[in-house]
C-alpha cells in the first residue's frame, strides 16, 4: 500500500495487514519499488518477455534477452513497480538473492508421490521462468505467501509427472536451508494455521514502510505516529515534553530510507541493514 488519499490515521494501518505474510525477498522488492530512480529505470525499460498460459494456474516466461540494467538492481527482469509484492512476478538473480531453494526434477516412477509437485504446482499459482541463459526458474504463490526457487531438470509442463527434490548445497548451509525449507511449509499450506502473526523483524519493516511513505505523502512525524498507535498516546507524548516518540518515527523514516536506496540487498541476503553503509546497489 502506498498512502495517496488521507482518512482516517487508523484506517492506513489496516492497509498494511498484507505485512505478516511477506518474505524477505517480498520486503526487499517493497521497499525496492518505492526508489524513484528504479521507478525511472523499470518504466523506461520494456522488458523483452514473452507470456503464455501453459494452464489455468500456470504462466510460462521466456526471457528474450539478457536485461543488464535489472540486474543491477538485483533483478533478472524488470516488474511493474506500481505492483505490491503479493501480485508482482519479482525474480530476483542469483547473485542478489542467494537464499532460495534449489530443486532437481527427475523421472517419475508410477506410484511415487511427491508433494513438492502434486501440492506445490497443482494447487499454487506458479510462474515459470526460462531466462536469457536458458535456466529455469519457479516462483510458486498460495495465498499473499510466494516462494521463489531455482530450477534444473526435466520439463515441467511436459504432460508427465515428474518427481522434484530439494538440493542441497552442503553441509554449510543445511541449517538456513532448512529455515527456506520452513517458509516454503507456509506457501504450501503446511505452516501453523490461524492468522498469521507480525514477528518483531516483520513489524520493524511494517513500521518503517509506513514511516517512509507517510513522508512521501507529505505528512508529519506526528501524522505517522498517530498511523502506528492510538490518538491517547500520541497525544500524551507530544505534550509531555517527550521527544523519545518523535525520536522513533525519525529512526523509522532513517531505516525506511536506507531500505530504498540499498539495504534491500541486505535482506535478500538474510541480513538486517545495519545504519551507515548501503550494500552494492550499482544504480542507488
Amino acid at each position: 500500500m502506498r498512502i495517496r488519499h488521507i482518512g482516517e490515521f487508523s484506517d492506513i494501518l489496516a492497509g498494511y495487514a498484507y505485512a505478516s505474510q511477506l518474505s524477505s525477498s517480498d520486503w526487499a522488492w517493497e521497499f525496492l519499488r518505492r526508489n524513484r530512480r528504479f521507478q525511472a529505470n523499470a518504466m523506461a525499460q520494456v522488458p523483452d518477455v514473452s507470456s503464455e498460459a501453459a494452464d489455468a494456474r500456470t504462466t510460462r516466461l521466456i526471457l528474450m534477452r539478457r536485461d543488464r540494467l535489472a540486474e543491477t538492481w538485483g533483478l533478472i527482469f524488470f516488474p511493474n513497480p506500481d505492483l505490491s509484492a503479493r501480485v508482482a512476478d519479482v525474480f530476483w538473480s542469483d547473485r542478489a538473492f542467494p537464499r532460495k531453494i534449489a530443486i532437481l526434477g527427475r523421472e517419475r516412477a508410477t506410484d511415487e508421490p511427491d508433494e513438492l509437485f502434486d501440492v506445490g504446482l497443482r494447487t499454487g499459482r506458479v510462474t515459470h521462468l526460462t531466462d536469457a541463459r536458458q535456466r529455469e526458474h519457479l516462483l510458486i504463490r498460495a495465498g499473499a505467501s510466494a516462494l521463489q526457487v531455482r530450477y534444473r531438470g526435466l520439463p515441467l509442463f511436459a504432460g508427465r509427472a515428474v518427481k522434484l527434490d530439494v538440493s542441497l548445497s552442503g553441509i554449510s548451509q543445511a541449517s538456513r536451508q532448512a529455515q527456506i525449507l520452513a517458509q516454503a511449509g507456509h506457501v504450501f499450506g503446511h505452516g501453523e494455521t490461524g492468522a498469521p502473526r507480525l514477528t518483531q523483524q516483520a513489524l520493524r519493516l511494517r513500521n518503517a514502510l509506513i514511516a517512509l511513505d507517510a513522508h512521501d505523502a507529505g505528512l508529519t512525524y506526528r501524522d505517522t505516529a498517530l498511523i502506528l498507535y492510538d490518538h491517547q498516546r500520541v497525544a500524551h507524548a507530544w505534550q509531555s515534553g517527550s521527544t523519545a516518540m518523535k525520536s522513533e518515527m525519525v529512526r523509522l523514516l532513517a531505516k525506511g530510507q536506507r531500505l530504498r536506496a540499498g539495504g534491500y540487498f541486505r535482506l535478500l541476503q538474510g541480513r538486517l541493514p545495519a545504519n551507515g553503509r548501503q550494500a552494492g546497489c550499482a544504480q542507488c
